[in-house]
């Protein structure tokens, strides 16, 4: 009995250090009264040739109204802050001699690359965005139209810090699936394969005649160096989101082949398969694509009662989304930049045959045999079964 109360004296004391291992205080408190909160971060070429250009996008807290205040200057609820360095890091932090507060980056949304330095080569600029702790995986990527500076300074409407309005802009044409997203995480994972080109949402200033807006509609390009060497339009974008089975939604609009009208199609889930075989000896790829849509709108006099209309939505559709991925593919084999990790389903299925290839795939892979399997459904014609084009009688 004597050692059962010895035993449980002991642990109780062993729990009580624990809690003071734990309740030390606040020794590691960062106080962001003292910081610079950073929410955007771009990068451009300097004149310099052997620096860069590193802007900053900072948070004026005596700018921004929120909910809960009334407050505010009712200037800008932003700065911009830049920096020229041989480095990143030294760029940062030589940001002390305009900005008297140390940045702070736990906040930042999205990392923007000109699209001058972008061609140029941004391999040595992702070391410390993948280093260093502050960085977030989930910033996203960015490339723009002119320099990454003029971007973040763009004034925005409905959320008028732009870094956010960018951030959200990602995240909306994700779910339309218009361009093809990345963010520091999945960066670099692509990084790291030997044959996989990556790519990265594209954003350009458009000029509205009354202001400037941002315009978030196509998708940068990278080889395996991480030079950028093209683009892609929303449709080659969608294409090659067919193929990596990441389009989450959208409309597909298709056009009536017996008269007027069209069908709009609103995707509902879509699955891909990519099959790595090798027929005569030479590599080739099938890719499948299944799909399931709802018919969202028509201005087509079909009678919907009738089920052939059905399959004539059906048949389209699949030419549509076919369409999509061999116009990407056809651009990418120009490039000669394998977006859709071809190379790495070759290396995981037959990896004896993909180490005899390796070396060469960029010479292969702009010739790869390509067959595109597409198998879609249209289901839920909506409240109503007829259209109000059908005429009765009809």
């Amino acid at each position: 009995m004597f050692g059962i109360k010895n035993r449980y004296k002991i642990a109780t004391l062993l729990i009580l250090i624990l809690q003071l291992l734990f309740t030390t205080g606040c020794w590691d408190r960062i106080d962001l009264n003292k910081r610079a909160i950073v929410v955007g971060l771009g990068f451009d070429s300097s004149p310099q040739e052997d620096k860069i250009l590193v802007s900053t996008q900072i948070i004026d807290p005596t700018n921004v109204k929120t909910p809960q205040t009334t407050g505010g200057g009712g200037g800008q609820p932003f700065w911009i802050a830049t920096s020229e360095g041989t480095t990143v890091f030294e760029a940062i932090r030589l940001m002390t001699s305009v900005s008297s507060r140390k940045l702070f980056f736990p906040h930042n949304q999205v990392i923007i690359f000109g699209e001058d330095l972008a061609k140029k080569g941004i391999k040595d600029y992702l070391d410390m965005l993948m280093r260093d702790y502050e960085f977030r995986e989930t910033n996203w990527i960015i490339v723009a139209e002119g320099k990454a500076q003029d971007i973040l300074a763009t004034k925005t409407r409905i959320n008028n810090i732009s870094a956010f309005f960018i951030r959200d802009l990602v995240i909306e044409q994700r779910s339309n699936s218009r361009v093809a997203a990345i963010n520091i995480k999945d960066l670099a994972r692509k990084i790291t394969s030997k044959s996989t080109a990556p790519t990265a949402s594209y954003i350009h200033l458009e000029n509205t005649g009354q202001e400037k807006r941002l315009n978030l509609s196509q998708t940068a390009v990278f080889d395996h160096n991480m030079k950028m060497v093209g683009k892609l339009n929303d449709r080659e974008s969608r294409g090659l989101l067919w193929v990596l089975g990441e389009v989450k939604g959208g409309i597909i609009v298709v056009k009536n082949p017996h008269g007027m009208g069209n069908y709009s199609l609103e995707v509902l889930e879509a699955k891909s398969k990519i099959i790595p075989e090798f027929r005569d000896g030479k590599p080739t790829i099938t890719v499948r694509i299944k799909e399931n849509s709802n018919l969202g709108e028509t201005s087509c006099p079909e009678d919907l009662t009738k089920p052939g209309v059905w399959e004539l939505m059906e048949s389209l559709q699949n030419e549509a989304i076919r369409q999509e991925i061999v116009i990407a593919l056809k651009k990418a084999q120009e490039l000669k930049a394998d977006i859709f990790g071809f190379g790495e389903a070759f290396n995981k299925k037959h990896p004896r045959q993909w180490g005899e290839m390796e070396s060469d795939w960029q010479e292969i892979f702009p010739s790869l045999q390509i067959e595109i399997i597409v198998e879609s459904a249209v289901k839920k014609p909506g409240i109503i079964l007829s259209n109000v084009y059908t005429k009765k009688g009809d």
